[in-house]
C-alpha cells in the first residue's frame, strides 16, 4: 500500500511544470474578492500583482477596496448597517507545501477607512487607519478554456486601528429616527472594541481569485525546483566558495607554521644567548680565581725570597 502511495504521489508531480515558466504582464495580475464581506452586503474587489516575470518570484502587492453606501428610507438612515468606505494594500509571500496544488502566503496589510456603524440603537462614525498581519491559502477550483483560473481563498488577519469617532444612539419616532450623539473623541487613539477591528481588518476572509495564465499549482516554485541555470550557478558558487575556503586555510595553515618556526628560531636564540652568558660569566669567575690564586703564589715566593736573603745576611 505504501508503495502504491508513493507511485501516485510521484505521478501527481508529473502533472505540474518543474521548469521557468515567464509570466506575461497580464499573467501577473489576480482579481480577489470577499463573499464575507458581500453577504454583509459590502461590494468589494482586489487586484494583486506579481513582482516578477517568472514562476519562482514568490512576492506579491495588492490593492483591495470597499464601498458601501448609506441605506436610506425617506432620506433617513436606517436603524441598523454598516457603511463603509474603505482601502487596503497588502505586501505577501507564496510558498508550496507539501501538496502539489495549493499554495500558503503569510504578508503584511495596512489600509484605511471611513465607517458608520451601528449595532441595535448604539452607532460610532468616524475613520480610522489599521494594519497587522494575514496568513491564508489558495487552492484551485476550475480552469477556464481561455486559459484563466478561479481559486478558492481562506484567510486569517489580525491587527490594530487608530482612529476617532463620535458615538450616538438612535431612537424611533413613528417612521422617522432620531440621532444623538453621545460622545466625541477630541483625538486619534487605538480603536479597541473588537467586533469594529474585526470589520475593518477583514479578519476572516473566504473568497474567490480569478488570475490569467499560469495555474497556481504551478507558481511561487522554489527556484532551486525549476531554474536549472540558477542551480549550476549556485553548484559553480559554492564549489569556488569552498575552493577558496580551502586555499584560504591552507595560507593560514602555512602563515602558522611559518610563524610557529619564526617563534621558534627566536626562543632557541634567546636560549643560546642565555647559555653563552652564562659560560662567559663561568669564564670570567674562573679567570678571577686563578688570578687571586697567582696573586698568592706570587706573595709566597717573594716572602720565600726575602727569607732566604735575610738567612744570607745572618750568616754574613
Amino acid at each position: 500500500m505504501s508503495s502504491l502511495r508513493l507511485v501516485a504521489a510521484e505521478k501527481a508531480w508529473q502533472l505540474y511544470d518543474n521548469k521557468v515558466d515567464s509570466l506575461s504582464f497580464f499573467e501577473r495580475i489576480s482579481l480577489h474578492t470577499n463573499t464575507i464581506d458581500w453577504i454583509a452586503l459590502v461590494p468589494n474587489l482586489g487586484i494583486e500583482f506579481t513582482l516578477g516575470n517568472t514562476n519562482w518570484h514568490k512576492w506579491t502587492v495588492g490593492l483591495n477596496g470597499r464601498w458601501k453606501p448609506s441605506t436610506t428610507k425617506g432620506g433617513i438612515t436606517q436603524y441598523a448597517g454598516w457603511t463603509i468606505t474603505d482601502a487596503r494594500a497588502e505586501l505577501r509571500k507564496y510558498w508550496h507545501g507539501r501538496g502539489v496544488k495549493r499554495v500558503f502566503y503569510w504578508g503584511l496589510y495596512g489600509g484605511a477607512a471611513k465607517f458608520d456603524v451601528k449595532w441595535g440603537s448604539d452607532g460610532r462614525k468616524g475613520n480610522a487607519f489599521y494594519g497587522g498581519l494575514t496568513a491564508g491559502t489558495v487552492t484551485p477550483l476550475y480552469a477556464y478554456p481561455n486559459g484563466s483560473n478561479l481559486d478558492f481563498e481562506l484567510a486569517l488577519s489580525l491587527g490594530v486601528g487608530y482612529g476617532k469617532y463620535d458615538k450616538y444612539e438612535v431612537s424611533q419616532s413613528g417612521e422617522s429616527y432620531q440621532f444623538t450623539t453621545t460622545s466625541t473623541m477630541t483625538k486619534r487613539e487605538l480603536l479597541k472594541n473588537p467586533l469594529l477591528l474585526a470589520g475593518l481588518a477583514d479578519v476572516v476572509r473566504v473568497g474567490f481569485v480569478y488570475h490569467f495564465g499560469t495555474p497556481v499549482c504551478d507558481r511561487y516554485k522554489k527556484r532551486v525546483i525549476v531554474d536549472e541555470q540558477y542551480m549550476r550557478d549556485l553548484d559553480a558558487k559554492r564549489f569556488y566558495e569552498d575552493s577558496v575556503s580551502t586555499e584560504k586555510k591552507k595560507i593560514a595553515e602555512e602563515r602558522r607554521d611559518s610563524l610557529f618556526e619564526i617563534d621558534y628560531m627566536k626562543r632557541l636564540e634567546k636560549q643560546r644567548a642565555k647559555i653563552e652568558e652564562r659560560y662567559r660569566k663561568m669564564e670570567e669567575k674562573s679567570a678571577a680565581a686563578q688570578k687571586s690564586v697567582d696573586s698568592e703564589a706570587r706573595k709566597e715566593d717573594n716572602k720565600e725570597d726575602n727569607n732566604t736573603e735575610a738567612r744570607k745576611e745572618d750568616k754574613e
